[in-house]
C-alpha cells in the first residue's frame, strides 16, 4: 500500500506562497500520496480564498482565526503558542485523514521535487532536510536546530553533529518528517512550539535525524 504524507502548513497574509505551492508541489516526485494541509488564519488579504482554489494538490483548507498580532520571527511565548496551537490542528486533521507520515513545513520554505521522496528512503522515526537561506550556504533555523544543549549556527560546518555525507542524529529540528507513530502516542507541539515538540519525540525514545543532501531554502527578506 502507497504511505500517506500529511504535509502540514500555516498561512497568514502570504497569498503569493499560496500561489508559488500550487504550483511547486504538485511536480515533487515520489511514491506516496500526499494531503496538504492548509492552516489559514487572521489574513486581511484572500489568502484562504487562494488556498480553497488550489485544483492541482489533495488539499485540506482549514480557517482558524486567533486574533492575536502577527509576530515577526521572534522567540516569544505569546508567538511560540499561537504557533502550536495552529500546528496542533494540522497534526490532528493529518492523524484523522490516516496519513503514516506528517511533515512539518513551513508555507513559504521552497522545495524542490525530490525532497520528499528522499525523506522517505531514509526510513527514520523523525527526518529533516537542512534549511538555508536561499542563494546562500547559511542555515537558516538556528534556534529549532540543535544537539547536545549547542544551536546550528548561521556558517558551516553548522554544528559538530554535523556530517556531510550521511543522516546524522539530533535533538531538534525544525522541519522534520515523522511517523504518525509517534503522534499517536500523544506528542504535540507545546508553548516551546518545535522545541517542545522535538522534546516529546526524544522522551518516547524516538531518534531525529537531519539529511546533509536533502536542503530547503527560506527566501531572503527584502
Amino acid at each position: 500500500m502507497m504511505p500517506v504524507v500529511g504535509v502540514v502548513s500555516l498561512f497568514r497574509d502570504n497569498r503569493d506562497d499560496a500561489i508559488r505551492i500550487a504550483d511547486e508541489r504538485a511536480k515533487w516526485v515520489t511514491n506516496c500520496k500526499i494531503l496538504h494541509i492548509c492552516i489559514e488564519g487572521d489574513s486581511k488579504d484572500d489568502t484562504f480564498a487562494l488556498l480553497k482554489s488550489i485544483n492541482t494538490l489533495n488539499t485540506i483548507v482549514i480557517k482558524h482565526d486567533q486574533k492575536v498580532p502577527r509576530y515577526g520571527s521572534y522567540v516569544i511565548p505569546e508567538r511560540l503558542k499561537a504557533l502550536a496551537e495552529l500546528w496542533n490542528i494540522g497534526v490532528e486533521e493529518a492523524l484523522r485523514a490516516g496519513c503514516h507520515y506528517i511533515w512539518i513545513l513551513d508555507s513559504d520554505i521552497k522545495v524542490n521535487e525530490n525532497i520528499i521522496g528522499r525523506l522517505l528512503r531514509h526510513n527514520r522515526d523523525a527526518i529533516a532536510p537542512m534549511l538555508l537561506w536561499e542563494g546562500t550556504h547559511k542555515f537558516r533555523d538556528t534556534w529549532a536546530y540543535h544537539k547536545d544543549n549547542n544551536n546550528f549556527t548561521a556558517n558551516p560546518p553548522y554544528h559538530k553533529a554535523y556530517n556531510p555525507n550521511t543522516p546524522f542524529h539530533v535533538w531538534g529540528a525544525g522541519t522534520p518528517l515523522i511517523k504518525s507513530e509517534i503522534l499517536h502516542k500523544g506528542v504535540r507541539f507545546n508553548d516551546m512550539e518545535i522545541r517542545g515538540f522535538c522534546d516529546g519525540i526524544n522522551k518516547l525514545g524516538y531518534k531525529i535525524y537531519v539529511d546533509p543532501k536533502s536542503i530547503i531554502y527560506h527566501p531572503v527578506p527584502e
